[in-house]
C-alpha cells in the first residue's frame, strides 16, 4: 500500500501540514509560531546546527539573522516525501545568507542547495563528509534545532545523528590536541632519523649502532612463535615461563619491557620503540647498550635509536595525512607504512604477525592494573615509584600520581579476586586492539592477563606442550643487513631539495607581505604551502587545508618554515662526509 503524500492545509494565521496522520505544525499561527521558537534559541559561536524537518521552513530567516559566521546550519529531513516537499517550498530569499552558512541536507539526495539532481544516499555518510568538507575544525560543539513536529517522526535518527557528530567532532579534537603538542617534534625525529640512517656500519664488538634500512631489506622473519612481551603487570608471572622456552620463541619485547626481562637475565630479540620525546630514554636508563634489534619508528627520539647495538630496522606511522611522505616515498626513502596504533603493544602485535606465520603469544599486555602497580616488577616506572616511596606515602598511594581517571574494571582480577584498574586512555587501547586483531586466528593471549582483549586465552600449562614440541634454534636469530643504508647521497638530495622548498616559501612568503607577489606567484606560494602541510596542521584553528591565507596567517607559516629550515640543517651535518 503505497503512503499517503503530505496534506497542505490551510489553518488559522497560515498552512500546515498533515503527515501520516500527524498535525506537524500548530493549528493556529503556525508561521508565527514556529518564528517565537526561533526568536527563543540561543545560537553561539563555533557550533554545528542540526536543523530537524525544515518543512515550510517557518522560523528559518529568524535563525538565520542572528546566526554567528562562525556557525553553521544543516537542515536535515528523515522522511523521503517531507524532503521533497520542503525543497519544492524552499524560499529564494534563502540565497543572500550564503555567507552564513547554511546547507540543506535531506535523506535521498545531495546537497539540495547546490545541486541538479536528486541521488540516494545514506545520511549517515553524507553528513559526517560534508562537515568535513565545511571545515570540522570550524566546529566545537552541535546542537538540534526543531521548530515543527517532523521532528518526532523520527527522533531517535535526529538524535543518534547528532550523537554522531558530537563523536567525529570530539575525536577530531583529540587528535588536534595531540598534533598541536606533537608534529613539530615528530617531524624533526623524521629529518634526523633519515640523517642517522646514512651512518657507517660498525662491527659489534665497538658496541656502536648499526642501522638498517626497512624499504631496502623489510622487517626480519623467523619461523619460530613470536611472544611478544608488554610492561603491564602480567609480566611478572610470565617471567619463569619465558625463560623455560627461551629457545623455542622468538622474543619480541616493548621499549618498556627490556629492562624487565634483562634484570632476570633474558635478552630479546627485538625491541619495539615508539615514542618520539626524550622520555623513552627512561626505559633504557639501567643498560648502557640495547642488545638487541630495534624495530623503531621513523618518527622515534633519535637518541634512543644511537644506543642500539645491533640492526635498526623502521616503519612509518602516518601521524597526519602529510604529502612529506608521499615525497619520501618517491624517493625511495620511505620505511614500510604501518595504520596509527596508539599503544607500543599493539604496534609490536602488528610487526610480530609480519615477521611470522607461526602462533603469536601475548604476555604483559595488559592495559589494566593492579593499585599500587602500574607496571611490572623492574620497570622503570615502577622502580621510580618505589623510590619516591616512605613510611608516610606507600606504594598503592602513588596510584593517584602516576595516572589520571583511574577506575576498577570488572573485566579483570588479580590473583585474589580483586578487581584491576584501569584509565580512559587505557581501555581505548584495549577497544582499538579488538577491532584491529579479533579476526586472526592465530594469536594467544597468556592467562593470567589484564583486559580481555577478545583472543583465545591459554595458561602456562596448555602452551606449554605446544612450545616443547617446537623446534629449537640451533644458531641465535638474525635478520639481513647492510652497511648502513648505504646511499646518503639519496638521503642527503632528499633533505636539501625539501630545505630548497621551505626557502622558497619563505621567500615568496615575504614578497606576499611585501606586496610584491603578481596572482600567479600568489597562487604557487598556495600550492607550495600545502605541500608542506606540516608548516601548519599544527596551527590550532586549521584543517586538512588553509582556507585562507591572510598577512597574520602567512607570517605564522614563515615562522613555521624558518624552524623546519634549521632543523633540515641540522640533519645534514649528521651526515657523514664522503
Amino acid at each position: 500500500m503505497q503512503e499517503q503524500a503530505p496534506l497542505l492545509t490551510e489553518v488559522s494565521g497560515g498552512t500546515s501540514i498533515v503527515f501520516k496522520n500527524k498535525e506537524l505544525y500548530s493549528r493556529s499561527s503556525p508561521r508565527t509560531r514556529a518564528e517565537e521558537r526561533a526568536a527563543a534559541f540561543e545560537l553561539e559561536t563555533h557550533t554545528l546546527y542540526i536543523l530537524a524537518s525544515p518543512l515550510l521552513w517557518y522560523g528559518i530567516f529568524e535563525l538565520l539573522k542572528k546566526l554567528p559566521s562562525s556557525s553553521h546550519i544543516i537542515a536535515v529531513e528523515q522522511e523521503p516525501q517531507l524532503a521533497a516537499l520542503s525543497i519544492s517550498h524552499q524560499p529564494l530569499e534563502l540565497s543572500r545568507f550564503e555567507q552564513l552558512d547554511i546547507s540543506f541536507f535531506p535523506e535521498g539526495s545531495t546537497d539540495a542547495g547546490n545541486s541538479d539532481t536528486d541521488r540516494p544516499g545514506d545520511i549517515f555518510k553524507s553528513i559526517p563528509a560534508l562537515v568535513e568538507k565545511l571545515g570540522i575544525e570550524r566546529f566545537r560543539r552541535v546542537r538540534l534545532l526543531t521548530l515543527n513536529g517532523g521532528y518526532r517522526l523520527n527522533s531517535r535518527r535526529y538524535k543518534e545523528l547528532v550523537q554522531l557528530l558530537e563523536e567525529e567532532i570530539q575525536q577530531f579534537w583529540h587528535n588536534k590536541y595531540t598534533i598541536m603538542h606533537m608534529l613539530p617534534l615528530w617531524i624533526k625525529n623524521v629529518f634526523h632519523n633519515l640523517a642517522q640512517c646514512t651512518f657507517p656500519a660498525v662491527s659489534h664488538e665497538t658496541k656502536r649502532p648499526h642501522l638498517a634500512s626497512c624499504p631496502r631489506f623489510g622487517l626480519p622473519s623467523t619461523s619460530l612463535p613470536v611472544l611478544i612481551a608488554g610492561a603491564g603487570p602480567s609480566l611478572d608471572a610470565h617471567i619463569d615461563f619465558i625463560r623455560c622456552y627461551r629457545d623455542t620463541i622468538f622474543l619480541l619485547t616493548v621499549d618498556t619491557a627490556y629492562s624487565v626481562l634483562l634484570q632476570h637475565g633474558i635478552k630479546p630479540d627485538m625491541v619495539v620503540v615508539q615514542e618520539s620525546q626524550f622520555y623513552n630514554l627512561y626505559d633504557f636508563i639501567f643498560q648502557p647498550r640495547i642488545e638487541a634489534d630495534i624495530l623503531a619508528d621513523i618518527s622515534s627520539y633519535p637518541q634512543v635509536l644511537r644506543l642500539g647495538a645491533g640492526d635498526i630496522y623502521f616503519y612509518a606511522t602516518e601521524f597526519v595525512r602529510t604529502q612529506l611522505f608521499s615525497r619520501l616515498q618517491e624517493a625511495e626513502l620511505l620505511p614500510p607504512r604501518i595504520p596509527p596504533l596508539g599503544s607500543v603493544g599493539t604496534t609490536a602485535v602488528h610487526a610480530a604477525l609480519s615477521i611470522t606465520d607461526s602462533t603469536v603469544i601475548l604476555a604483559g599486555i595488559d592495559f589494566a592494573f593492579p593499585s599500587g602497580q602500574t607496571h611490572a616488577r623492574g620497570a622503570p616506572r615502577h622502580q621510580l615509584n618505589l623510590q619516591h616511596c616512605h613510611r608516610f606515602l606507600g606504594i598503592e598511594d602513588m596510584l593517584a600520581r602516576t595516572t589520571k581517571g583511574v577506575t576498577p574494571t570488572p573485566d579483570a582480577a588479580d590473583s585474589m579476586g580483586i578487581p584491576l584498574c584501569t584509565t580512559p586512555s587505557l581501555r581505548r587501547y584495549a577497544d582499538n586492539f579488538a577491532r584491529v586483531f579479533t579476526s586472526l586466528d592465530r594469536m594467544l593471549l597468556l592467562k593470567p592477563r589484564g583486559l580481555p582483549l577478545g583472543i583465545p586465552e591459554l595458561t602456562e600449562a596448555e602452551l606449554a606442550p605446544y612450545l616443547s614440541s617446537a623446534e629449537k634454534r640451533v644458531t641465535p636469530h638474525k635478520a639481513p643487513s647492510m652497511a648502513g643504508m648505504g646511499d646518503s647521497e639519496a638521503v642527503k638530495g632528499f633533505l636539501q631539495r625539501e630545505r630548497e622548498l621551505l626557502r622558497l616559501i619563505y621567500s615568496q612568503g615575504l614578497a606576499f607581505l611585501e606586496g610584491r607577489l603578481s596572482e600567479a606567484e600568489f597562487t604557487k606560494l598556495s600550492l607550495d604551502i600545502h605541500r608542506c602541510e606540516y608548516l601548519f596542521l599544527h596551527f590550532p584553528e586549521t584543517g586538512a587545508t588553509l582556507r585562507t591565507l591572510d598577512p597574520p596567517l602567512i607570517k605564522r607559516v614563515l615562522v613555521s618554515t624558518g624552524h623546519y629550515i634549521r632543523v633540515i640543517e641540522e640533519a645534514l651535518k649528521l651526515i657523514p662526509r664522503s
